[in-house]
């Protein structure tokens, strides 16, 4: 069965524009007004969501994202997606750990014709300074 639209300009936002850095995704599925409501990302818009890729690629120069789950509801696309990278350089003040690490997210992408106009997320940060080592792991 083939992908919807809104499925594959899902898909290629997160492979293509975060996991492979490429901008231009960002233009052309991504509204310049679209409401983020993920923490992090600011401004919460487009130029949010260009600023994160680039400080991504900065600290993780071989990052990949691959889309593992997606389900289409109207005009709104859920999806489950893995990150991959190594952190080879700076993550804010978070010097290079030379660290793998593997996060997963969550995303919720509200569509108005061929553009992205909204966007909830939540990615386990919390796993990701775990794997850095910059946290230590919480105990059960």
């Amino acid at each position: 069965m083939a992908e919807s639209k809104q499925i594959a300009m899902y898909r290629a936002v997160c492979e293509d524009g975060i996991g492979k850095g490429d901008l231009k995704v960002v233009d052309r599925f991504i509204a310049p007004n679209m409401k983020e409501h993920e923490t992090g990302v600011e401004p919460p818009n487009s130029e949010g969501l260009k600023n994160l890729i680039r400080m991504m690629h900065t600290a993780f120069p071989d990052l990949r994202v691959t889309v593992e789950d997606v389900w289409e509801m109207g005009d709104t696309v859920i999806g489950r997606i893995t990150w991959t990278g190594t952190h080879t350089g700076p993550l804010g003040d978070i010097p290079p750990t030379r660290k793998k690490v593997n996060v997963t997210g969550i995303d919720i992408v509200r569509f108005s014709g061929d553009k992205c106009v909204e966007h909830w997320g939540v990615t386990d940060r919390m796993s990701m300074m775990e794997q850095l080592g910059v946290v230590q792991p919480m105990q059960a």
